[in-house]
Protein backbone atom coordinates (compact mmCIF):
# COMPACT_ATOMS: atom_id res chain seq x y z
CA UNK A 1 0.00 0.00 0.00
CA UNK A 2 1.25 3.35 -1.01
CA UNK A 3 1.76 5.91 1.82
CA UNK A 4 -0.75 8.31 -0.19
CA UNK A 5 -3.32 5.19 0.25
CA UNK A 6 -2.06 4.33 4.01
CA UNK A 7 -3.20 7.71 5.01
CA UNK A 8 -6.65 7.99 3.34
CA UNK A 9 -7.23 4.15 4.94
CA UNK A 10 -6.17 5.74 8.22
CA UNK A 11 -9.00 8.64 7.93
CA UNK A 12 -11.52 6.24 7.13
CA UNK A 13 -10.75 4.21 10.60
CA UNK A 14 -11.30 7.73 12.51
CA UNK A 15 -14.46 8.25 10.15
CA UNK A 16 -15.85 5.10 10.97
CA UNK A 17 -14.76 5.41 14.99
CA UNK A 18 -16.53 8.44 14.87
CA UNK A 19 -19.81 7.14 13.47
CA UNK A 20 -20.23 4.30 15.73
CA UNK A 21 -18.70 6.40 18.93
CA UNK A 22 -21.58 8.88 18.34
CA UNK A 23 -24.16 6.97 16.69
CA UNK A 24 -25.13 9.60 14.08
CA UNK A 25 -22.67 9.67 10.54
CA UNK A 26 -20.85 12.66 10.73
CA UNK A 27 -19.36 14.79 7.71
CA UNK A 28 -15.98 13.15 6.75
CA UNK A 29 -14.01 15.75 5.46
CA UNK A 30 -10.58 15.25 3.39
CA UNK A 31 -7.81 18.10 3.06
CA UNK A 32 -7.41 19.77 -0.15
CA UNK A 33 -4.61 20.29 -2.50
CA UNK A 34 -4.49 23.75 -3.98
CA UNK A 35 -4.59 24.71 -7.28
CA UNK A 36 -2.37 27.40 -8.83
CA UNK A 37 -3.10 30.05 -10.73
CA UNK A 38 -7.15 29.55 -10.35
CA UNK A 39 -8.79 32.49 -12.70
CA UNK A 40 -11.23 33.88 -10.65
CA UNK A 41 -14.87 32.73 -10.78
CA UNK A 42 -17.82 32.80 -8.52
CA UNK A 43 -21.61 31.41 -9.75
CA UNK A 44 -23.54 34.41 -9.44
CA UNK A 45 -27.06 33.87 -7.88
CA UNK A 46 -30.63 34.12 -8.60
CA UNK A 47 -33.69 33.46 -7.38
CA UNK A 48 -36.66 31.06 -8.93
CA UNK A 49 -38.92 34.13 -9.56
CA UNK A 50 -36.07 35.94 -11.26
CA UNK A 51 -35.68 33.40 -13.61
CA UNK A 52 -39.60 32.85 -14.20
CA UNK A 53 -40.05 29.94 -11.89
CA UNK A 54 -42.27 29.13 -9.11
CA UNK A 55 -41.00 30.41 -5.70
CA UNK A 56 -43.21 28.02 -3.45
CA UNK A 57 -42.52 24.69 -5.89
CA UNK A 58 -38.61 25.37 -5.26
CA UNK A 59 -39.10 26.54 -1.84
CA UNK A 60 -40.83 22.85 -1.27
CA UNK A 61 -37.63 21.16 -2.07
CA UNK A 62 -35.50 21.07 0.92
CA UNK A 63 -38.94 19.54 2.73
CA UNK A 64 -38.97 16.99 0.44
CA UNK A 65 -35.19 16.04 0.54
CA UNK A 66 -35.24 15.50 3.87
CA UNK A 67 -38.74 13.29 4.06
CA UNK A 68 -38.22 11.18 0.58
CA UNK A 69 -34.43 11.32 0.62
CA UNK A 70 -32.64 11.38 3.18
CA UNK A 71 -29.73 10.03 1.79
CA UNK A 72 -28.84 12.91 -0.56
CA UNK A 73 -26.50 15.41 1.32
CA UNK A 74 -26.23 17.92 -1.62
CA UNK A 75 -28.37 19.35 -4.33
CA UNK A 76 -27.47 21.92 -6.41
CA UNK A 77 -29.50 23.43 -9.69
CA UNK A 78 -27.79 26.12 -12.28
CA UNK A 79 -29.70 27.47 -14.44
CA UNK A 80 -29.33 30.05 -17.60
CA UNK A 81 -25.57 29.93 -15.49
CA UNK A 82 -26.93 31.05 -12.46
CA UNK A 83 -26.99 29.27 -9.17
CA UNK A 84 -30.66 29.01 -8.57
CA UNK A 85 -30.74 26.62 -5.86
CA UNK A 86 -28.77 24.98 -3.17
CA UNK A 87 -29.16 22.06 -0.29
CA UNK A 88 -26.75 20.82 2.10
CA UNK A 89 -27.95 18.52 4.74
CA UNK A 90 -26.76 19.35 8.13
CA UNK A 91 -23.36 19.17 8.44
CA UNK A 92 -22.57 20.19 5.37
CA UNK A 93 -21.56 23.38 3.36
CA UNK A 94 -20.45 24.59 -0.18
CA UNK A 95 -16.94 24.17 0.82
CA UNK A 96 -16.73 20.58 1.60
CA UNK A 97 -15.13 17.90 -0.89
CA UNK A 98 -17.08 14.84 -1.52
CA UNK A 99 -16.03 11.75 -3.33
CA UNK A 100 -17.57 11.66 -6.78
CA UNK A 101 -17.03 8.06 -7.52
CA UNK A 102 -17.75 7.19 -11.24
CA UNK A 103 -18.45 11.01 -11.94
CA UNK A 104 -14.36 10.69 -12.16
CA UNK A 105 -14.81 8.66 -15.98
CA UNK A 106 -16.36 12.07 -17.21
CA UNK A 107 -13.65 13.99 -15.74
CA UNK A 108 -11.20 11.45 -17.30
CA UNK A 109 -12.95 11.71 -20.31
CA UNK A 110 -12.61 15.79 -20.56
CA UNK A 111 -8.82 15.09 -19.94
CA UNK A 112 -8.49 12.84 -23.04
CA UNK A 113 -10.39 15.49 -24.96
CA UNK A 114 -7.37 17.71 -23.96
CA UNK A 115 -4.60 15.95 -24.07
CA UNK A 116 -5.84 15.48 -28.19
CA UNK A 117 -6.01 19.12 -28.29
CA UNK A 118 -2.50 19.10 -26.86
CA UNK A 119 -1.30 16.33 -29.31
CA UNK A 120 -0.48 14.41 -26.13
CA UNK A 121 -2.62 11.81 -27.96
CA UNK A 122 -2.66 11.96 -31.42
CA UNK A 123 -5.85 10.52 -32.42
CA UNK A 124 -8.91 8.59 -30.87
CA UNK A 125 -8.06 5.84 -32.99
CA UNK A 126 -4.45 5.71 -31.43
CA UNK A 127 -3.37 1.46 -30.44
CA UNK A 128 -3.17 2.26 -26.59
CA UNK A 129 0.28 0.06 -26.41
CA UNK A 130 1.71 3.13 -28.21
CA UNK A 131 1.05 5.32 -25.18
CA UNK A 132 1.29 3.04 -22.43
CA UNK A 133 4.42 2.58 -20.13
CA UNK A 134 7.05 -0.10 -22.03
CA UNK A 135 7.33 -1.61 -18.94
CA UNK A 136 4.32 -2.98 -18.50
CA UNK A 137 3.85 -4.17 -22.17
CA UNK A 138 3.43 -6.51 -24.16
CA UNK A 139 -0.04 -7.53 -22.81
CA UNK A 140 -1.37 -11.02 -22.40
CA UNK A 141 -3.90 -11.07 -25.06
CA UNK A 142 -2.41 -10.56 -28.77
CA UNK A 143 -5.99 -8.47 -29.48
CA UNK A 144 -5.38 -5.59 -26.63
CA UNK A 145 -2.65 -4.32 -29.33
CA UNK A 146 -5.93 -3.21 -31.65
CA UNK A 147 -6.98 -1.38 -28.73
CA UNK A 148 -7.94 2.44 -29.20
CA UNK A 149 -8.27 5.13 -27.26
CA UNK A 150 -11.74 5.49 -28.72
CA UNK A 151 -12.61 1.91 -27.07
CA UNK A 152 -11.27 2.56 -23.65
CA UNK A 153 -13.42 6.00 -23.57
CA UNK A 154 -16.46 4.03 -24.35
CA UNK A 155 -15.80 0.58 -22.72
CA UNK A 156 -15.13 -1.51 -25.69
CA UNK A 157 -12.02 -2.52 -25.06
CA UNK A 158 -13.11 -6.30 -24.85
CA UNK A 159 -11.59 -6.71 -21.00
CA UNK A 160 -14.46 -7.74 -19.04
CA UNK A 161 -15.15 -6.77 -15.13
CA UNK A 162 -14.48 -9.53 -12.99
CA UNK A 163 -16.45 -8.82 -9.61
CA UNK A 164 -18.65 -6.28 -8.07
CA UNK A 165 -16.29 -2.95 -8.77
CA UNK A 166 -12.67 -2.38 -7.79
CA UNK A 167 -9.89 -1.30 -9.73
CA UNK A 168 -6.26 -3.64 -11.27
CA UNK A 169 -3.29 -1.70 -11.59
CA UNK A 170 -2.44 -1.39 -15.04
CA UNK A 171 0.24 -4.18 -15.28
CA UNK A 172 -2.47 -6.44 -13.69
CA UNK A 173 -5.18 -5.44 -16.11
CA UNK A 174 -2.77 -6.07 -19.44
CA UNK A 175 -2.43 -9.89 -17.79
CA UNK A 176 -6.20 -10.51 -18.29
CA UNK A 177 -7.77 -12.26 -20.98
CA UNK A 178 -10.07 -10.40 -23.51
CA UNK A 179 -13.77 -11.88 -23.85
CA UNK A 180 -14.52 -10.06 -26.84
CA UNK A 181 -12.32 -8.61 -29.80
CA UNK A 182 -11.86 -4.59 -29.26
CA UNK A 183 -14.93 -2.37 -30.43
CA UNK A 184 -17.08 -4.86 -30.58
CA UNK A 185 -19.01 -5.34 -27.29
CA UNK A 186 -19.97 -2.45 -24.55
CA UNK A 187 -18.53 -3.98 -20.86
CA UNK A 188 -18.48 -1.65 -17.61
CA UNK A 189 -14.77 -1.92 -16.63
CA UNK A 190 -13.43 0.34 -14.24
CA UNK A 191 -9.72 -1.19 -14.43
CA UNK A 192 -9.78 -0.39 -18.24
CA UNK A 193 -11.23 3.28 -17.92
CA UNK A 194 -7.97 3.39 -15.33
CA UNK A 195 -5.57 2.99 -18.38
CA UNK A 196 -6.54 6.31 -19.69
CA UNK A 197 -4.38 7.63 -16.70
CA UNK A 198 -1.96 5.55 -17.02
CA UNK A 199 -1.64 7.33 -20.20
CA UNK A 200 -1.52 10.63 -19.20
CA UNK A 201 1.04 9.84 -16.45
CA UNK A 202 3.35 8.35 -19.73
CA UNK A 203 2.75 10.67 -21.97
CA UNK A 204 3.15 13.54 -19.55
CA UNK A 205 5.65 12.35 -16.80
CA UNK A 206 3.23 13.33 -14.04
CA UNK A 207 -0.22 12.06 -12.58
CA UNK A 208 -2.99 13.11 -14.49
CA UNK A 209 -4.39 15.14 -11.74
CA UNK A 210 -1.66 17.80 -12.10
CA UNK A 211 -2.65 17.50 -15.91
CA UNK A 212 -6.47 18.29 -14.78
CA UNK A 213 -4.76 21.21 -12.15
CA UNK A 214 -3.39 22.77 -15.71
CA UNK A 215 -5.76 22.31 -18.35
CA UNK A 216 -9.21 22.23 -16.39
CA UNK A 217 -9.17 23.07 -12.82
CA UNK A 218 -7.10 26.10 -13.01
CA UNK A 219 -9.46 27.54 -16.12
CA UNK A 220 -12.36 26.68 -14.78
CA UNK A 221 -11.75 28.46 -10.88
CA UNK A 222 -11.55 24.95 -9.04
CA UNK A 223 -9.56 25.80 -6.25
CA UNK A 224 -9.29 23.10 -4.44
CA UNK A 225 -9.91 18.87 -4.70
CA UNK A 226 -8.52 15.79 -3.95
CA UNK A 227 -7.30 12.73 -6.11
CA UNK A 228 -6.22 9.35 -5.28
CA UNK A 229 -4.29 7.36 -7.09
CA UNK A 230 -2.38 3.68 -7.21
CA UNK A 231 0.32 2.40 -5.70
CA UNK A 232 2.84 3.32 -9.15
CA UNK A 233 1.25 6.78 -8.36
CA UNK A 234 -1.51 7.07 -11.05
CA UNK A 235 -4.40 8.85 -10.22
CA UNK A 236 -7.62 6.57 -10.76
CA UNK A 237 -8.78 7.50 -14.40
CA UNK A 238 -12.75 5.78 -12.67
CA UNK A 239 -12.81 7.23 -9.21
CA UNK A 240 -11.59 8.77 -6.24
CA UNK A 241 -11.65 12.08 -7.39
CA UNK A 242 -13.28 14.74 -4.79
CA UNK A 243 -14.80 18.00 -5.52
CA UNK A 244 -17.05 20.41 -4.32
CA UNK A 245 -20.37 21.09 -5.30
CA UNK A 246 -20.14 23.80 -7.47
CA UNK A 247 -17.25 23.01 -8.97
CA UNK A 248 -19.05 20.30 -9.91
CA UNK A 249 -21.39 21.84 -11.68
CA UNK A 250 -18.52 24.24 -13.53
CA UNK A 251 -17.98 21.10 -15.74
CA UNK A 252 -21.74 20.43 -16.53
CA UNK A 253 -21.95 24.20 -17.24
CA UNK A 254 -18.64 23.87 -19.72
CA UNK A 255 -20.00 20.95 -21.81
CA UNK A 256 -23.73 22.54 -21.93
CA UNK A 257 -21.95 25.40 -23.28
CA UNK A 258 -19.86 23.30 -25.69
CA UNK A 259 -16.72 23.64 -24.21
CA UNK A 260 -16.64 27.46 -23.22
CA UNK A 261 -16.10 28.58 -19.83
CA UNK A 262 -16.81 32.32 -19.85
CA UNK A 263 -16.00 33.12 -22.95
CA UNK A 264 -12.86 31.18 -23.78
CA UNK A 265 -12.90 27.90 -25.60
CA UNK A 266 -11.76 25.10 -23.24
CA UNK A 267 -12.79 21.68 -24.65
CA UNK A 268 -13.12 21.30 -28.37
CA UNK A 269 -16.47 21.49 -29.37
CA UNK A 270 -16.72 18.53 -31.69
CA UNK A 271 -15.16 16.29 -29.07
CA UNK A 272 -17.74 17.64 -26.33
CA UNK A 273 -20.72 17.09 -27.96
CA UNK A 274 -19.34 14.06 -28.95
CA UNK A 275 -18.23 12.60 -25.51
CA UNK A 276 -22.74 13.77 -24.48
CA UNK A 277 -24.09 11.64 -27.52
CA UNK A 278 -25.36 8.31 -27.99
CA UNK A 279 -21.89 6.68 -29.61
CA UNK A 280 -22.97 2.93 -28.88
CA UNK A 281 -25.49 0.53 -27.19
CA UNK A 282 -24.74 -0.65 -23.84
CA UNK A 283 -27.40 -3.26 -23.80
CA UNK A 284 -28.52 -2.17 -20.47
CA UNK A 285 -32.54 -1.74 -20.05
CA UNK A 286 -32.20 1.44 -17.66
CA UNK A 287 -29.09 3.09 -19.24
CA UNK A 288 -29.35 1.87 -23.25
CA UNK A 289 -26.40 4.46 -24.41
CA UNK A 290 -23.00 5.52 -23.58
CA UNK A 291 -20.79 8.26 -25.36
CA UNK A 292 -17.02 9.06 -23.95
CA UNK A 293 -17.28 7.97 -20.10
CA UNK A 294 -21.41 9.71 -20.08
CA UNK A 295 -24.36 8.91 -19.91
CA UNK A 296 -27.02 10.51 -22.81
CA UNK A 297 -30.01 10.19 -21.09
CA UNK A 298 -33.77 11.86 -21.02
CA UNK A 299 -35.06 14.15 -18.84
CA UNK A 300 -39.20 15.51 -18.65
CA UNK A 301 -40.90 14.94 -22.15
CA UNK A 302 -37.82 12.80 -23.23
CA UNK A 303 -35.80 15.94 -23.59
CA UNK A 304 -32.21 15.05 -24.27
CA UNK A 305 -29.99 15.31 -21.54
CA UNK A 306 -26.43 13.20 -20.67
CA UNK A 307 -25.34 12.75 -16.96
CA UNK A 308 -22.17 12.14 -15.08
CA UNK A 309 -22.88 9.27 -12.68
CA UNK A 310 -21.23 7.95 -10.01
CA UNK A 311 -21.48 4.69 -7.54
CA UNK A 312 -23.86 5.58 -4.78
CA UNK A 313 -25.69 8.19 -6.11
CA UNK A 314 -23.28 11.35 -7.23
CA UNK A 315 -24.55 13.30 -10.53
CA UNK A 316 -24.12 15.89 -12.28
CA UNK A 317 -26.86 16.29 -14.94
CA UNK A 318 -27.78 18.10 -17.70
CA UNK A 319 -30.10 19.21 -19.50
CA UNK A 320 -29.10 21.47 -22.92
CA UNK A 321 -32.60 22.26 -23.72
CA UNK A 322 -33.43 23.83 -20.33
CA UNK A 323 -29.92 25.73 -20.21
CA UNK A 324 -29.65 23.23 -16.78
CA UNK A 325 -27.48 21.46 -14.69
CA UNK A 326 -28.31 19.61 -11.48
CA UNK A 327 -25.62 18.32 -9.10
CA UNK A 328 -26.32 15.86 -6.38
CA UNK A 329 -24.04 14.21 -4.14
CA UNK A 330 -25.30 11.06 -1.85
CA UNK A 331 -24.57 8.84 0.72
CA UNK A 332 -24.87 5.15 -0.49
CA UNK A 333 -27.80 5.32 -2.04
CA UNK A 334 -29.59 1.66 -3.60
CA UNK A 335 -32.01 1.67 -6.95
CA UNK A 336 -31.16 4.88 -7.55
CA UNK A 337 -33.50 6.75 -5.38
CA UNK A 338 -31.44 9.97 -5.90
CA UNK A 339 -32.29 10.05 -10.24
CA UNK A 340 -35.49 9.34 -9.55
CA UNK A 341 -36.09 12.10 -7.16
CA UNK A 342 -34.06 14.68 -9.78
CA UNK A 343 -36.61 13.20 -12.30
CA UNK A 344 -39.77 13.27 -10.70
CA UNK A 345 -39.34 16.43 -8.61
CA UNK A 346 -36.51 18.08 -8.95
CA UNK A 347 -36.86 18.70 -12.51
CA UNK A 348 -40.85 19.29 -12.76
CA UNK A 349 -39.88 22.46 -10.14
CA UNK A 350 -37.14 24.12 -12.25
CA UNK A 351 -38.44 22.93 -15.91
CA UNK A 352 -40.08 25.78 -18.03
CA UNK A 353 -42.05 25.96 -21.07
CA UNK A 354 -39.44 25.20 -24.01
CA UNK A 355 -36.90 27.70 -24.93
CA UNK A 356 -34.25 28.07 -27.44
CA UNK A 357 -31.13 26.73 -26.35
CA UNK A 358 -28.39 29.25 -25.53
CA UNK A 359 -24.98 29.49 -27.81
CA UNK A 360 -22.13 29.56 -26.07
CA UNK A 361 -19.32 31.83 -28.06
CA UNK A 362 -15.66 31.24 -27.26
CA UNK A 363 -13.48 34.90 -27.71
CA UNK A 364 -11.01 34.66 -30.38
Amino acid sequence: MSARNAWLAALLVVAVSTVHAQGAPKPFRIPARSVADVAPFEWQQAGPEALGLSRERVAALPALLTSETPQVKVLLVVRDNQLMFEYHRDGYGPDDLHNVASVTKSVMATLIGLALQDGIVKGLDQKAVALLPPAILPPADARFQEVTVRHLLTMRSGLHRKGPGGVSSAALTLKQQLTAAPGTSFNYNSSANHLLSVILSQQTGAPARQYAERKLFAPLGISGYNWFGDDDGHSYGSHDLYLKPRDMAKIGQLYLQGGVWQGRRILDAGYAADAVSKLVPTGLADAPDYGYLWWPTHSLADTPAYSAAGFGGQYIFVVPAQSLVVVALSDQDEGGRTAAFIRRLVLPAVWKPAQPRPTAVATP
